[in-house]
C-alpha cells in the first residue's frame, strides 16, 4: 500500500473556532462553534481515494480543573477528489451550573493539533453573555465582507430590573468610528438582537463593544473588515504602497493609478495573478498580505513614520512572524536592537534602535538577505 501526503501551501487558511457564552438563570450554555478548513486537513490517497481523519475533543473542567464533562468525536473523510473549496462546520453545546468553569476544545488530524481554551466565571447580579455577529440569514460571521449591515447579538441574565441606555460602539486605533444607541429594559433573560449598518466603515479590525453607560458593564469582541471596505478606506494609497516590497512596479502603479470606481477590479485582477488556489473563493496570499500589513501599521508605527515603512514592519510584510524574537531593549555601552529569527527560512534579521526613539534600522547580518518570497 503507497500512502502519498498532499502537502500544504504554507499560506492555507487555518481553523477558526470559538466560545459563545449565554448566561440564564440555572444553566449557562456555552456554545463551541468551529469552521475546519479543508485546506488545513492533511489527506492521503489509497488507490483511487482521498481520505482523512479528524478527531475533535472538548471538556469543561471546575475551578480545581478536575474534568466534569467531555467528549471525543472522531470523522472519517473519504472523497474521490481532493475538495479545496470547502469548510466543515461543527458546533456543541455544553450546559452547566458551575459558577466557576475553563471549557477546552482540541483538533487532531493525522500530526496535526489544533486547541484552544477560556475561563468562564458567573459573578453577580447582571451576568454579560458574548457577543455574536450574524448575517442576513442569521449564520455566525466573523468577519465582514460585502454586508452592508450585520446583526449583533447577546444574551444577558439579571437578577434585578434592568432600565438603562447602552450603546454598541466599533472601535479603532483607540477611537470609536461609529457607535448606535438603545435602551435595555427587562429582567431574566434578556436578548439584545439589533441590526447595524455598516455604512462608512472602512477596512481592519474593529473591536465591537456593548456598553451599559449606567453600570458601566461591557462586552466586547473583534470583527474584521475585508472586501468593498478596502477601497474606501482612507489607508488604501498606503496599502497600495506595501505591495511595491513584492510585487512588479507596472502591476502596482496600474492598481494606484485605477479610478475609485474602478478599484474593486483593479485588485481583483491584481490578486489573480498570485492566487495559490484559484479553484477556492478566498485568495490565501492576499488575506495573509491584509493580516501583516494591519498588523505592521499597529505595532511598529513610530511618531512620523507608518508602521508598514519601517524596516519591522517591511520585514513583518514580506515574512510574517518571526520564529523567535531576541530583544536587548537595555544593554550597557550599546544600542536597544532585536534579532529575528526565521528558522525554516535560515535567516536572520538585526534591527537597531540608533536614535532611541524607537525607529528600528536594518542592519547587515551573517544570515541577511533581502528576497521576496510572494514572487
Amino acid at each position: 500500500m503507497k500512502i502519498f501526503l498532499i502537502m500544504l501551501l504554507n499560506l492555507s487558511k487555518s481553523i477558526y473556532g470559538d466560545f459563545f457564552y449565554f448566561p440564564k438563570e440555572n444553566k449557562d450554555s456555552i456554545v463551541i462553534y468551529l469552521e475546519v478548513p479543508v485546506d488545513f486537513l492533511v489527506f492521503s490517497k489509497y488507490k483511487n481515494n482521498y481520505f482523512t481523519e479528524m478527531e475533535i475533543n472538548f471538556a469543561l473542567y471546575d475551578k480545581n480543573g478536575e474534568i466534569v464533562k467531555g467528549e471525543r468525536i472522531s470523522e472519517r473523510i473519504e472523497v474521490l477528489r481532493l475538495p479545496k473549496d470547502s469548510i466543515i462546520s461543527k458546533e456543541f453545546v455544553i450546559l452547566d451550573t458551575l459558577k466557576e468553569k475553563r471549557a477546552s476544545v482540541k483538533i487532531i488530524n493525522f500530526e496535526k493539533e489544533w486547541k484552544m481554551e477560556r475561563n468562564f466565571k458567573r459573578e453577580g447580579d447582571v451576568i454579560l453573555g458574548d457577543i455574536v455577529f450574524l448575517d442576513d440569514s442569521n449564520r455566525v460571521i466573523h468577519r465582514v465582507e460585502k454586508n452592508k449591515s450585520i446583526k449583533v447579538f447577546m444574551q444577558i441574565y439579571s437578577k434585578k430590573e434592568i432600565d438603562e441606555d447602552f450603546k454598541i460602539e466599533f472601535w479603532r486605533k483607540n477611537d470609536i468610528k461609529k457607535y448606535f444607541k438603545d435602551h435595555l429594559k427587562g429582567k431574566g433573560n434578556i436578548e439584545i438582537n439589533k441590526e447595524i449598518d455598516l455604512e462608512n466603515l472602512s477596512a481592519g479590525d474593529y473591536k465591537v463593544r456593548v456598553y451599559f453607560e449606567k453600570s458601566k458593564k461591557y462586552s466586547e469582541k473583534i470583527l474584521s473588515f475585508y472586501g468593498r471596505y478596502l477601497f474606501g478606506d482612507e489607508n488604501f494609497y498606503m496599502i497600495v504602497d506595501a505591495l511595491y516590497y513584492f510585487a512588479d512596479q507596472k502591476d502596482v502603479d496600474s492598481l494606484r493609478l485605477a479610478p475609485f470606481d474602478r478599484r474593486e477590479k483593479a485588485w481583483e485582477k491584481f490578486w489573480s495573478k498570485r492566487d495559490p488556489s484559484p479553484l477556492t473563493p478566498e485568495n490565501e496570499f492576499e488575506e495573509e498580505f491584509l493580516r501583516r500589513f494591519y498588523y505592521a501599521n499597529e505595532s511598529f508605527s513610530t511618531l512620523n513614520i507608518p508602521g508598514y515603512k519601517t524596516a519591522r514592519g517591511r520585514i513583518y510584510i514580506l515574512y510574517g512572524e518571526p520564529d523567535e524574537i531576541e530583544r536587548h531593549p537595555f544593554e550597557i555601552d550599546t544600542y536597544p536592537y532585536e534579532i529575528w529569527y526565521y528558522y525554516n527560512k535560515r535567516l536572520k534579521f538585526v534591527f537597531v534602535d540608533r536614535k532611541g526613539t524607537g525607529e528600528y534600522e536594518l542592519v547587515p547580518s551573517d544570515s541577511y538577505r533581502y528576497i521576496s518570497p510572494w514572487r
